[in-house]
């Protein structure tokens, strides 16, 4: 049985609704889950595709997060061929990078650059050029992308097709928009990424992360990465997990290195689901997305019927969205650097920390009860004091 919930807003009431409905559903019937069994949460910016510089951040934080997200979790999870982690089985983690799919888009024409591309003040927003592809309205587009043109896209009359002496398009790599390239977080996360065989170098924040919620556990260790499978797996296929792991920043480099938000996809995909699906950022999405919504899919959560779980996760999945597109480049910044020094230096850092530093307080008290439970059955070790 799959019970499906209708598209909500992040508001109290809806998160309250999950727990209130397996609350009932447990209350009326015997009912189980068994270890096939997943919860997704679908987390997205209402009808619309997110923005490049929006799934960029998002992408950066899950990659960073995801091996401390990973232990609230069974561990089975980590080995189920439908939520495969990006930081181990993902085209990123494996040695792709961002220009290994470049080079194969060579025409404006392709959803890439279009719709998955990167947004200037001013300009038609993407829905809007979801409505509006013809070769008309790309060839307006790629007038504002030549070097030199600093101009925002923006057609007052859509029906109007503006005609080109020139018809050549140029190639997509020929498109990186100069003075786009000097976000903040760009040109940041570009110097933590260069200076990778020596880690210490990275500016870190001048304390270690202290959290001001009182709490009951030390901090757990972070998970040491292991290349070889060592769970047991009902499926045969799964990807191949990386010889090692590349890093934090040098896969953040890759995910802000691309130039549409469709590379981000490519190189986060593992196998037909990964434990956070972009699948909607597809090239052949992007093109015609249809009514599919256009979410960031959470996999990895183990199905429940604990009406305070499901809700605590699912407020978790919405903190950590909001959080990425919203917060300020320099907390950004600091979760990443913070869960770079807990995976290089063995720095005091958790995934409770994670979820105190991002705002989520009260969602952190639950995880921590659950951690505590769950700590033997599922391996976990704490830091000494």
């Amino acid at each position: 049985m799959e019970i499906v919930s209708p598209v909500e807003r992040a508001s109290a009431e809806a998160f309250g609704l999950i727990r209130r409905v397996l609350d009932i559903i447990k209350s009326k019937y015997r009912i189980t889950v068994n270890q096939s069994c997943g919860f997704h949460v679908h987390v997205g910016d209402g009808l619309k595709l997110m923005p490049l510089d929006h799934v960029r951040r998002v992408s950066g934080l899950l990659w960073a997060a995801d091996p401390l997200l990973a232990c609230i979790h069974p561990p089975y999870r980590r080995s189920n061929y439908y939520c495969q982690s990006i930081r181990e089985r993902s085209s990123l983690a494996r040695g792709c990078k961002a220009t290994d799919k470049d080079k194969h888009e060579i025409d404006l024409g392709c959803c890439d650059i279009y719709i998955g591309g990167g947004m200037r003040f001013g300009e038609s927003p993407i829905s809007w050029r979801e409505k509006h592809h013809e070769d008309g309205h790309l060839r307006a587009y790629g007038e504002t992308r030549k070097e030199g043109n600093f101009e925002p896209f923006y057609m007052e009359d859509p029906d109007h097709h503006l005609k080109f002496n020139d018809d050549s398009v140029l190639p997509l790599s020929q498109y990186r928009i100069l003075s786009d390239e000097t976000l903040e977080v760009d040109t940041r996360v570009e110097r933590y990424a260069v200076i990778k065989d020596n880690w210490n170098a990275i500016p870190a924040p001048d304390t270690p992360y202290v959290s001001i919620r009182d709490r009951k556990t030390p901090r757990f260790q972070y998970p040491t990465y292991d290349p070889i499978d060592r769970s047991a797996t009902g499926f045969s296929s799964l990807e191949p997990k990386a010889a090692k792991d590349i890093g934090v920043f040098a896969g953040i480099r890759q995910l802000y290195s691309g130039l549409t938000s469709c590379i981000n996809e490519w190189l986060l995909r593992a196998g037909e689901r990964p434990n956070y699906n972009l699948s909607v950022y597809t090239c052949a999405s992007l093109e015609y997305r249809g009514t599919r919504p256009g979410t960031i899919e959470f996999r990895e959560a183990a199905g429940t019927v604990d009406g305070e779980w499901a809700e605590t996760w699912a407020r978790i999945c919405v903190g950590l969205i909001q959080f990425a597109i919203h917060a300020p480049v320099d907390e950004y910044l600091s979760v990443i650097c913070n869960i770079n020094r807990a995976a290089c230096d063995g720095a005091p850092y958790d995934v409770l920390d994670l979820l105190d530093e991002i705002g989520l307080f009260a969602e952190a008290v639950v995880v921590e009860k659950r951690l505590i439970e769950n700590k033997d059955r599922w391996g976990l070790k704490v830091m000494p004091n």
